[in-house]
C-alpha cells in the first residue's frame, strides 16, 4: 500500500486533449468514408437512370 499523499484521480488534461484530438479526427475520417460511399451510390443510381431514359427514349422514337 502506498503512503504518498499524490493520487492518480484520472487520466491528465493533456492526455484527455490528445484523446479528444483523436476522436475528432476519426470522426472525421469515418464521415468522409461514409459521404464517399454515398455519393457512389448516388451517381450509380444516377448512370441507371440516364442509360434507362437512354433506352426508353431510343426504343420509343425507332
Amino acid at each position: 500500500m502506498s503512503t504518498q499523499g499524490s493520487e492518480k484521480s484520472g487520466p491528465s488534461l493533456v492526455q484527455k486533449a490528445i484523446a479528444a484530438l483523436v476522436l475528432i479526427v476519426v470522426v472525421l475520417f469515418a464521415a468522409k468514408v461514409i459521404f464517399s460511399f454515398l455519393a457512389g451510390i448516388l451517381w450509380l443510381v444516377i448512370a441507371v437512370v440516364v442509360i434507362g431514359a437512354l433506352l426508353w427514349a431510343l426504343n420509343t422514337l425507332l
